[in-house]
């Protein structure tokens, strides 16, 4: 093999994956890539990565050992210290005194692929509907399912989608784009590891996220029109997505909308788990970190992120 050949597919130690370009970051501040050439270096060895890009971005989530890539309770959430049996996961209460669990067993696949690369990608923003989007409009109740999922900034978030809706959508995008990685939507696992990851730049991401859009945030963010706009403290509105201060390169994860993942919950009723906060709620009590349980039903609220396995 070409030596240039191995510098393009290993940065700071970093795989790049077929059909993906380094941007910038580093391993340590949030590595991200892009499925369009264009972007190609354009923050190299910056720490900080500027979002004037044109493709869906993804950052690298470092992981040194399989027994670090794990689910963890946040904010009120209770580790139980007991295992499922039928999972061989941690049972974790939404708080001390519930009688049910969250659970999920590690994904097969993902295992693999992080103890092969040491790490993952998650979505640099949460998912963005392409057509709403280049529409100006922001996503309605009923709205198409069948939009293109996008992972930039400024995007009419995917919301109204349904649990099941969100599974299929994140792992669509492999062959909408013919990327050479599998497409997934969130793992307790991959989230709460990110969260760690993030929590070595800011220690109370998860328990206490004020970085995301919640009911009690003020900052200046661009409307779906392109416009400036003020969202102040005490009235709820769903902004596009990347509006909020990133932490590690990654938006969103605090809150802007609650965020489907796979991990089950042990109500038949509500079965479905959502994880980080929602502007229609306060950081300190949703944090990114915060679980939720639902039916599989879709909201303004509910959306969801993508993540990358090799």
């Amino acid at each position: 093999m070409k030596l240039e050949n191995l510098y393009y597919g290993i940065v700071d130690g970093v795989k790049i994956p077929d059909g993906f370009y380094y941007v910038g970051g580093t391993r340590n501040s949030g590595l991200v890539i892009s499925d369009n050439q264009n972007d190609e270096n354009k923050y190299k060895g910056e720490s900080i990565v500027g979002t004037d890009l044109q493709g869906n971005q993804y950052v690298w989530i470092p992981v040194d050992n399989i027994s670090d890539y794990k689910r963890v309770a946040y904010s009120t959430n209770y580790a139980t210290g007991q295992l499922d049996d039928e999972t061989n996961s941690e049972k974790i209460k939404y708080v001390i005194t519930n009688v049910n669990y969250f659970i999920e067993a590690l994904p097969e696949d993902e295992k693999v692929s992080v103890e092969t690369y040491h790490g993952y990608y998650i979505g640099r923003y949460e998912a963005g509907d392409k057509e709403s989007t280049a529409n100006q409009k922001m996503r309605k109740n009923r709205a198409s399912t069948s939009n293109t999922v996008t992972v930039k900034k400024g995007q009419a978030p995917y919301n109204y989608v349904t649990k099941t809706q969100a599974q299929r959508l994140a792992e669509g995008v492999k062959t909408e784009r013919g990327y050479k990685v599998t497409t997934k939507l969130c793992s307790s696992y991959a989230w709460d590891t990110a969260i760690a990851f993030i929590q070595k730049t800011n220690s109370d991401y998860g328990d206490s996220s004020e970085e995301g859009n919640f009911l009690n945030t003020t900052f200046d963010y661009t409307d779906i029109t392109g416009a400036p706009a003020t969202k102040n403290k005490l009235i709820a509105k769903l902004v596009p997505t990347g509006q909020t201060t990133p932490v590690c390169n990654i938006y969103d994860m605090g809150g802007n909308t609650f965020e489907w993942t796979t991990e089950s919950y042990g109500v038949i009723t509500a079965p479905y788990t959502t994880r980080g906060g929602s502007f229609g709620y306060y950081y300190g009590i949703n944090s990114s970190g915060s679980r939720g349980n639902f039916a599989d039903f879709s909201s303004v609220e509910n959306s969801f992120r993508v993540a990358l396995f090799m």
